[in-house]
């Protein structure tokens, strides 16, 4: 065997050794960190204009858990996937992301759920309806300023939270229109089921309230709301009308106290 063979032996028994050396350094190195112990736990929420849920209702869910909060628990011990799954039972929370990152600091980070319309039924119940379209109890901590729909509504909050009443769906169907119309989301403060099971709306303009009817033509109608307030502004006095009434296809029909 020439003298380039031994040295192609030498270089690939070098590379060899090497990599067995790092393979087992690597080893060493990853039981060490899943021996590592949790230092602390940095809870966080994401929140818009609600406040459902503090710092300490995250860490209560994790004392459950474990009655250390984790802390001082080994890395391989924690499991990030039940503690998620725990978050998420909350009624309040939309999402949950766990992980532990490099300085073993558990990293815990909800998302809060958003409401868009406080139901209050015809016994008083109140509860609310996110932007899925999924109930949400009321929070006796925090009050969302939302749009509120009262009157004949039946049902109260099972726990069941999809919206199986037709009343339900078109009060969140209705709420979700308003919502995406700029004007319309800064005027309407309230939506009434009346005894018909018709829907009335309450707006800052005036005592007045707004008979829609049923849904249908909906978008024709409330552009025919904004039109007529654009039009009524400075030239009418909205306080002198009871009701301004759009049930009817291309009509507006204004009815005086």
């Amino acid at each position: 065997m020439n003298k380039w063979n031994w040295l192609k032996i030498g270089r690939w028994t070098l590379h060899i050794i090497f990599a067995s050396g790092f393979i087992v350094l690597f080893c060493f190195a990853r039981l060490d960190f899943s021996n590592e112990v949790c230092k602390r736990v940095l809870p966080s929420i994401e929140q818009m204009d609600n406040r459902f849920l503090d710092q300490n209702d995250i860490m209560n869910v994790l004392y459950e858990i474990e009655p250390t909060g984790f802390v001082g628990q080994k890395r391989s011990a924690i499991d990030l996937q039940k503690i998620e799954q725990d978050l998420i039972k909350d009624r309040y929370v939309a999402s949950a992301q766990v992980y532990l990152n490099n300085q073993s600091e558990l990293i815990v980070h909800i998302k809060e759920r958003y409401p868009l319309l406080r139901i209050i039924n015809s016994k008083g119940v109140s509860y609310y309806v996110d932007y899925q379209g999924k109930k949400m109890p009321f929070s006796s901590k925090f009050t969302s300023r939302v749009i509120v729909a009262n009157g004949y509504i039946q049902g109260d909050f099972p726990n069941n939270d999809t919206l199986k009443s037709p009343i339900l769906q078109d009060l969140y169907k209705l709420t979700s229109t308003i919502e995406a119309n700029a004007y319309l989301r800064d005027i309407v403060q309230q939506i009434y089921v009346n005894h018909n099971g018709e829907y009335e709306i309450v707006t800052l303009f005036g005592s007045h309230t707004v008979l829609l009817g049923d849904l249908s033509n909906l978008a024709a109608k409330l552009n025919g709301l904004i039109a007529f307030y654009k039009a009524s502004k400075d030239k009418v006095d909205l306080e002198k009308y009871k009701e301004v009434n759009l049930k009817y296809k291309d009509q507006i029909v204004c009815k005086k106290f």
